[in-house]
């Protein structure tokens, strides 16, 4: 594929990201209505604001934390406080740009490695790490629909999807020593339990008379939903995915549109930081390349 072919399949798809989140966002709309998404506006007051930002560290130490595991096996690991940075970055990029996954691209461009480590390795570190968050996500789907009973095809479907990622996952995990891997694990299960209890918090204060026993399954359906990289933010996936959950369990689909659409807008504010770091970056870059522009001009 010649090289001007590419940027414009990138901008291609791109495109069908953000076409596919607005077309399902005006499809909830005309069904639902705008209310649910008032509500998860509305939800964002000072308790939820805390709420998000502790969550979302939590959230963001542990991916850190998994990366680091991961990278070990490969000659590459970042520092605690470089994995962090980066981790709250790419966290916002993700958040804000189409397909959910250009913040990792950019994190893994700049993988602190190593002497002699490649930059193909911070590729593959990153790739890894998420998608063992990815195993994480789509098995706790299938465990809840599993208990829950719901769908035995779609249940199925989750199960071999999990076992799937496993395969794909385990000749790149096989360089990382069992005790790393162990504790990749469970950072993965941490993250993923900081991100359901955002959703059961988002659930119960917007949508009145949700059960914390009714939001588990629900979050763990919408956790799943956002690693389709056919989205902006999950906006869209999202939702339609937690609406159709909601009815399997016997709850108003605009429950679950709320739910999920609250839980989005407390996941931004839990990425905020990303953003304000994303922010002084920018602004330090320019300050470095303005004086080398004042001399190209003078020359």
């Amino acid at each position: 594929m010649s090289e001007p072919a590419r940027p414009a399949r990138h901008r291609g798809w791109t495109v069908v990201q953000v076409l596919v989140s607005v077309l399902l966002v005006a499809l909830l709309v005309a069904a639902f209505g705008a209310e649910p998404f008032m509500r998860a506006a509305r939800a964002v007051d000072g308790p939820a604001v805390v709420v998000a930002l502790l969550l979302g560290l939590v959230a963001v130490g542990a991916q850190a934390d998994r990366w680091r595991r991961i990278a070990h096996g490969y000659a590459a690991r970042p520092r605690v406080r470089e994995a962090v940075s980066l981790t709250y970055e790419a966290t916002f990029l993700n958040l804000v740009l189409p397909g959910g996954v250009a913040g990792d691209a950019v994190r893994a461009l700049r993988h602190p490695t190593e002497e002699g480590a490649r930059l193909r390795t911070g590729v593959t570190v990153v790739a890894l790490e998420r998608l063992l968050g990815t195993l994480v996500t789509v098995l706790g789907a299938a465990v809840a629909l599993a208990v829950g009973g719901r769908t035995p095809v779609v249940t199925a479907l989750a199960f071999v999807g999990s076992a799937a990622l496993l395969a794909a996952l385990w000749p790149g995990l096989r360089r990382v020593r069992p005790g790393e891997l162990a504790r990749a694990l469970l950072a993965s299960l941490a993250m993923w339990g900081s991100l359901m209890a955002l959703f059961v918090y988002a659930g119960t204060t917007s949508v009145p008379g949700l059960s914390i026993g009714d939001a588990l399954p629900l979050g763990a359906v919408c956790l799943a939903a956002m690693a389709i990289p056919v989205n902006v933010g999950g906006w869209g996936p999202r939702e339609s995915a937690t609406a159709v959950a909601a009815m399997l369990w016997g709850l108003p689909m605009v429950d679950g549109v709320t739910a999920a659409a609250t839980y989005g807008v407390l996941a931004m504010v839990g990425s905020l930081p990303g953003g304000a770091l994303v922010l002084l970056a920018v602004v330090r870059s320019r300050r470095l390349s303005a004086p080398r522009e004042g001399v190209a001009a003078d020359a």
